[in-house]
């Protein structure tokens, strides 16, 4: 994945299963290291007093030069709180990078995740809307024909629930091609997923043109 190469991200799924993941992901790509200066916080509720915290621990650390690491595995987020952690998750400042693990997309504020990179990790590819694996592992010519079939189903292409879909194959995509060791090097693939992900949500990105940059890629 790509994790270093944006400062909040946000993985989408069952806590009880994916803090093991998340801490992998981040050893792997050298974000939680023995020099890491770790904050870590398990809650049902984020509450403004917890936000604060966060904010307090980020801040007073990004100017020591070390990677500074908030990870939060949390069930419900107070709006308050959401948004006393704006200004820290769109600039937190020095080396610093924001987790947040939730299974609850929906309680998220549109302003926290529009400043975020979303992974949704999910135990398999069944809900993506395109097959995970044979996408990976074909032609671009073939590529294009899977998404030029997923896309004559779907009249509106820019609408909220394709984007979202499309988000969903994208996250998984990135998944499958982590954890394969013929595409894990392939570090233009990455940034095509990436950049995919980066701009799949924002009003006027075209769906389809991202999707055929990640075909061709």
């Amino acid at each position: 994945m790509t994790l270093l190469s944006h400062h909040a991200h946000i993985f989408i799924g069952p806590l009880a299963t994916l803090k093991d993941v998340v801490f992998d992901m981040l050893k792997k790509e050298d974000l939680l290291n023995d020099d890491t200066l770790l904050y870590t916080q398990k809650t049902t509720f984020l509450t403004v007093e917890d936000a604060h915290d966060i904010k307090q621990f980020i801040s007073q650390k990004a100017s020591t030069h070390r990677n500074t690491l908030a990870v939060i595995f949390v069930e419900n987020f107070s709006q308050p709180a959401q948004n006393a952690l704006l200004k820290i998750v769109e600039e937190p400042g020095g080396y610093s990078h924001i987790i947040f693990v939730t299974p609850h997309e929906h309680l998220l504020l549109q302003t926290i995740k529009s400043r975020s990179l979303i992974h949704y990790i999910t135990s398999d590819e069944e809900i993506s809307p395109l097959p995970v694996s044979p996408f990976l592992r074909s032609k671009p010519a073939e590529r294009l024909s899977m998404i030029d079939e997923y896309l004559k189903k779907n009249k509106n292409l820019d609408s909220k629930e394709v984007k979202q879909e499309i988000s969903i194959f994208l996250s998984s995509l990135e998944k499958k091609a982590y954890h394969d060791a013929l595409f894990r090097k392939n570090n233009a693939l990455f940034e095509a997923i990436f950049f995919a992900k980066k701009y799949i949500m924002n009003t006027g990105s075209s769906t389809k043109q991202l999707l055929e940059y990640i075909a061709l890629t």
